[in-house]
């Protein structure tokens, strides 16, 4: 008898086996039958599935074991032949239940993947924003290493209410008429010479359009505020199981506004221009990793299209809605905070060049830095945010993008109608992000940048000794990074920060020394930080695998709790979430964060690595 009719003819003998122990397995082996999908009956079940993982070694390990225990009262080439067939019979129904559920999970990512991310603050008209003149100006937000951001509208597009805003213009005036100081806008006593000189040469400069948000305004809000427990921006936190963040003072002239202010709904971001020169080319050269968030048409004109690697909408990362090159200009603050990167026509001991690149986007509320210095959100909230984050990064590796440089600064937050933090990463100026390397960066020698924050950088990034054949993988560097920020959301100091005995640094901390997460932390979620703090990358968590396990731990957990979880009650979860999640996006046109969450979650749906998460939860070790 030959080998192949030798085993055709074992295949034969276990799939009549099979039939006796299995109806499911009985229809699967029936002559021409056709592919059954998931949702027209329920996934395969095996006649033992809780041998599958006792036989997955091999197949003559299979048949050896099954020869032992199944078929021990047959002797000869017969009790061996059925042995061997049985093995065949129950690799081919798991690798049929495979393909099942493989193509179920797909069938879900196409049905949530049709529905397109909308571009939020998109600016209506094609021609608007390409400039910097069709913007107002308003106070500065931020400032970096490499950028300072100031509010900003369109006045075609949105026009800020006239209660709270005054133009230079007018301030000039009335001062004017007062017989006061020439200046533009009057400060408190002690005010800074400096700040005056700025003042007056923004005067001076017509084509400036100022927008100063007066300060009585917002002193009334706060007085209007006070005492009332029904206004979310002066509830107590123990009110509030997301509780938003309070004022802020200003480290400049002037107060913040408030989180809910939507006169300035644009984020204006002025990059400094040091070392690319004036050229629109060079400048856009140098400065294109600023670009990977920009929508479609966010750079028109005479530039065309924008080059290099770009990733589709998500809503947990930034959204670029415009990027011009223009003049630099003298804007509020900059004489205080970067007059040495301005360019000599404003300061003549500047350092800048006259053009820069300019960034629009969306204005938010505030940094996740400031969020957490002023609240510490539940356990809930914090699992929530977390998970944003995962979802973020496993969206850029998706893409082969890593960011490089995530930290509590770099992640911008607001708030959803019911008031839980949404989370959006931004400043993409250290990311890798290059057709030709994909996450794999060569590593030749230490003139190589390696990315931006060197406390959060992974292990393997800040521990990488340069040699002539040595790259670096990415591909899991912003999920450790997540670990570290998830101490801080949790309401923990950083470990990789500071300094003294319980400082640790990336490259050579151990891992029995992470300080132990509380115990009224959930275990699912102490397991999910301490995997994605593994040093070595082989053994931590992927972004996607992490974020399955807390969408499992937040919307399954009576899944988690079954006695026995088999392929039929995890399809049956799965389903019940879908028809769920769709029901809610055809509601409501802005989702809230948790529907965006599990839209996420099923629009990336792999079979494989979901079982790999429930493994993990199942039988982890925290």
């Amino acid at each position: 008898m030959s080998v192949r009719r030798f085993l055709a003819h074992g295949l034969e003998l276990s799939r009549k086996a099979l039939r006796l122990v299995s109806p499911a397995a009985r229809a699967r082996t029936q002559a021409g039958a056709a592919f059954v999908r998931p949702w027209a009956q329920q996934p395969l079940q095996a006649g033992l599935p809780a041998r599958y993982r006792y036989f997955r070694l091999s197949l003559g390990g299979l048949a050896t074991q099954l020869q032992r225990r199944a078929s021990r009262q047959l002797h000869g080439p017969g009790g061996a032949l059925l042995a061997f067939g049985l093995g065949l019979g129950f690799i081919e129904q798991q690798v049929e239940e495979v393909r099942t559920s493989i193509a179920a999970c797909e069938e879900i990512q196409t049905l949530f993947k049709r529905k397109k991310i909308k571009y939020e603050n998109a600016i209506p008209s094609c021609t608007s924003g390409y400039r910097f003149e069709d913007y107002m100006v308003g106070y500065n937000i931020g400032k970096g290493c490499n950028a300072a951001v100031y509010k900003a509208f369109i006045p075609e597009v949105s026009t800020p209410k006239a209660s709270d805003t005054i133009t230079t213009e007018e301030k000039t005036e009335e001062v004017n008429r007062q017989g006061k100081s020439a200046a533009i806008v009057q400060y408190d006593s002690g005010e800074d010479p400096e700040l005056r000189k700025n003042m007056l040469i923004a005067q001076e400069n017509p084509s400036l359009s100022f927008v100063i948000l007066k300060k009585e305004t917002l002193f009334d809000s706060l007085s209007a505020c006070e005492g009332d427990t029904s206004n979310p921006l002066t509830a107590s936190v123990e009110d509030s199981s997301y509780p938003l963040p309070a004022f802020e003072k200003d480290t400049n002239y002037h107060l913040r506004a408030p989180a809910g202010d939507t006169s300035y709904p644009l984020a204006l971001k002025m990059l400094w221009n040091i070392n690319a020169g004036s050229s629109s080319d060079a400048i856009l050269a140098s400065m294109v990793k600023e670009l990977v968030p920009t929508i479609p048409n966010a750079l028109t004109g005479e530039f065309g299209g924008i080059k290099g690697k770009k990733i589709k909408p998500h809503p947990n990362i930034i959204q670029i809605v415009r990027a011009f090159v223009d003049n630099v200009p003298l804007l509020p603050g900059a004489w205080l905070e970067y007059p040495d990167v301005l360019p000599t026509r404003l300061n003549p001991h500047g350092l800048g060049h006259s053009r820069t690149l300019f960034l629009v986007m969306k204005s938010y509320p505030c940094t996740l830095q400031q969020y957490l210095q002023v609240c510490i959100p539940n356990k809930q909230c914090a699992t929530v945010m977390i998970l944003q984050l995962l979802e973020g990064v496993d969206h850029l590796v998706q893409h082969g993008i890593a960011h490089r440089d995530l930290k509590s600064d770099n992640i911008l937050v607001e708030f959803d109608s019911g008031g839980c933090p949404r989370l959006v990463i931004t400043d993409f100026g250290c990311c890798l992000a290059e057709e030709s390397l994909g996450l794999k960066l060569p590593f030749t020698s230490n003139e190589v940048n390696r990315g931006g924050n060197i406390c959060l950088m992974a292990p393997e990034i800040s521990a990488a000794i340069p040699g002539p054949r040595v790259t670096i993988d990415y591909s899991k560097s912003d999920a450790w990074s997540v670990g570290t920020l998830a101490y801080e959301i949790l309401g923990l100091r950083n470990p990789f920060y500071g300094c003294g005995v319980d400082y640790l640094e990336s490259r050579n901390y151990q891992e029995d020394k992470l300080p132990p997460l509380p115990g009224s932390i959930h275990r699912d979620v102490r397991l999910v930080v301490k995997l994605l703090l593994c040093r070595d990358p082989k053994r931590r968590l992927s972004a996607r695998v992490a974020a399955d396990m807390l969408h499992l731990h937040l919307w399954g957990p009576e899944l988690l709790a079954s006695s026995q979880i088999t392929v039929e009650n995890v399809f049956s979860w799965l389903r019940y979430q879908t028809l769920l999640t769709l029901l809610q996006v055809s509601m409501s046109q802005k989702l809230p964060v948790e529907t965006e969450l599990k839209r996420s979650f099923l629009a990336n749906l792999n079979f494989e690595e979901l079982k790999l998460g429930l493994d993990l939860l199942l039988h982890g070790k925290t």
